[in-house]
């Protein structure tokens, strides 16, 4: 069951749509009632029907739980090791939104049609692997319109499984579309970590693309994807794309290879009327070895993170609308060319060893735009984000030393002025310090003349002995507290050996030892 005329007039609608701003309308579907494989039908209201399988792809009615290649239950279709096989039509085909479970590993294969058709969304999960095939043998098929690996008229979703899907990838024959995978009116999203899919157009009189949204967006969501295109007659209007859509193109933390082939139009990506977005770890490569072709083609591109190495004949970039660097706060992105590279490895990793001249603004630390001379050139390599060494950030300290305007004459003699204060304080408080320091000094001599003149009064008043020391007697402390003020000042001053030691020299230690510590605390402070 071709579509090349439904194909051809929903481009044109979404042209059309687009034109006037109104997003082209999306049918929705019902669940698949039937599925038919190998052109055995498999359906029932409610009701599992099982079929088996031989090796050269022939589908036969049997089987039952435990014992069965194909299921099919309430819209979904299980493949458990199974091996399908259509000489003339599509090799799987669902009349209505359809899930495939995969368990183990499924070949699917088409002679002169859709290798998997279905009319509404395709879903593809569980835990194995997929390969479809499609194929033109001539001349009982030539001149169907298509033949691609899988195709749908809703969204193709692949979520974390291998899948490897070709168009036209067999025979001699010739159909206007070859395409990997296919969604007439949805999006091709492409999910989880483990996702691994090859995507593969063969060569088209008119369009051959690895992956094909052709009214809505490619989002490639983790995982691995290879994704390449054939060459097609390259008359006018014809397409070789590795991955395109109508509107954006994303990829997220996934490693993406996108290859286009010969063509009047040949992009390793290409947006018709969206942008291209790559972002987090991601590491892409877009390349394009026609004549006039482009790494990238979209109304703009960003690069937010990982690698990005667009390589064209002709160009590296197309994009009218600009093409930015946007690296997140504290990192650094850099942008450079490369003439001498051509032909892309399947790892832009093996690229580190390359010559790269650093083009543009680079490199970045905040969002910029790439100057057309960079988008022109034929190789363009954005790195991985890298935080900002301190050899930029001594030369931004630099460039801000630089950009500070010089002060003015005014304003130096200001400052001359200012220091030459400073000065004059420092000399003068030198000089208060040196006048305390001498009267502290004074201090303290006149303080010991006072306690000699006190123990020359307490010798010539010896005669008065007895009283003293019956003063002495009456205010001695007892033992218990003597032991009590050993820290005590009086415990600390001078002694003469002489028992009868008098008041007015206890008096006089007080008054010299009080005046002394204040003279010092003078002293200090005047030095500060």
């Amino acid at each position: 069951m071709g579509n090349g005329g439904k194909r051809k007039m929903m481009l044109a609608a979404t042209v059309a749509a687009l034109a006037i701003g109104v997003a082209p309308a999306i049918a929705d579907a019902q669940p698949a009632s039937s599925v038919v494989a190998g052109s055995v039908t498999l359906g029932g209201a409610g009701k599992a029907a099982y079929a088996k399988t031989d090796s050269a792809g022939s589908v036969a009615l049997g089987g039952g739980e435990g014992d069965y290649n194909l299921k099919f239950q309430d819209g979904t279709l299980y493949l458990n090791h199974a091996t399908v096989s259509c000489i003339a039509g599509e090799g799987i085909l669902g009349d209505g939104d359809l899930r495939i479970m995969l368990n183990g590993d499924s070949l699917v294969t088409s002679r002169g049609a859709n290798g998997i058709e279905v009319d509404g969304s395709l879903w593809i999960g569980g835990a194995g692997s997929l390969e479809v095939e499609s194929g033109m043998d001539r001349p009982a098929h030539d001149g169907n319109d298509e033949c691609d690996g899988i195709y749908a008229t809703g969204d193709v979703v692949i979520d974390g499984v291998s899948v490897k899907a070709s168009g036209l990838d067999q025979g001699e024959g010739e159909a206007k579309y070859g395409v990997g995978i296919y969604s007439e009116e949805g999006d091709v999203v492409i999910k989880g970590a483990k996702a691994d899919v090859e995507a593969r157009g063969g060569r088209a009189a008119e369009v051959s693309a690895g992956i094909s949204a052709n009214a809505g967006a490619v989002k490639i969501e983790g995982g691995t994807v290879v994704a390449t295109a054939g060459s097609t007659d390259a008359g006018k209007g014809s397409i070789s794309s590795g991955i395109h859509a109508a509107h954006d193109i994303s990829v997220d933390a996934a490693r993406l290879t996108a290859t286009a082939g010969e063509a009047a139009s040949s992009a390793g990506m290409g947006s018709a009327f969206g942008s291209i977005t790559v972002a987090g770890d991601s590491v892409v490569s877009a390349a394009s070895s026609a004549k006039e072709g482009v790494g990238i083609s979209a109304v703009s591109a960003s690069v937010a993170g990982g690698k990005l190495l667009a390589s064209g004949n002709f160009e590296a970039a197309r994009c009218p609308k600009g093409f930015t660097v946007a690296p997140d706060a504290g990192e650094v992105m850099s942008v450079a060319t490369a003439d001498g590279v051509r032909a892309l490895p399947s790892d832009v990793d093996d690229l580190d060893g390359v010559n790269l001249e650093t083009v543009g603004g680079a490199p970045y630390t905040k969002e910029g735009e790439l100057p057309v001379d960079a988008l022109r050139a034929n190789v363009l390599y954005t790195t991985e984000k890298k935080p900002v060494d301190a050899s930029r950030s001594a030369r931004d300290e630099d460039s801000e030393k630089s950009e500070s305007p010089a002060k003015t004459d005014g304003a130096a003699k200001d400052d001359a002025m200012k220091e030459d204060a400073a000065k004059k304080d420092a000399a003068a408080a030198e000089k208060d310090a040196a006048a305390a320091e001498k009267d502290v000094e004074g201090t303290v001599e006149k303080v010991g003349e006072d306690v000699e003149k006190a123990l020359g009064d307490s010798e010539a008043n010896a005669a008065r002995k007895p009283q003293v020391a019956k003063a002495k007697d009456a205010s001695a402390p007892s033992k218990a507290e003597a032991a009590g003020r050993k820290g005590s000042i009086a415990s600390h001053l001078p002694q003469t050996g002489d028992a009868n030691l008098t008041l007015p020299l206890v008096f006089a230690g007080i008054i010299g030892v009080a005046l002394l510590g204040a003279g010092i605390a003078l002293l200090f402070d005047k030095r500060k």
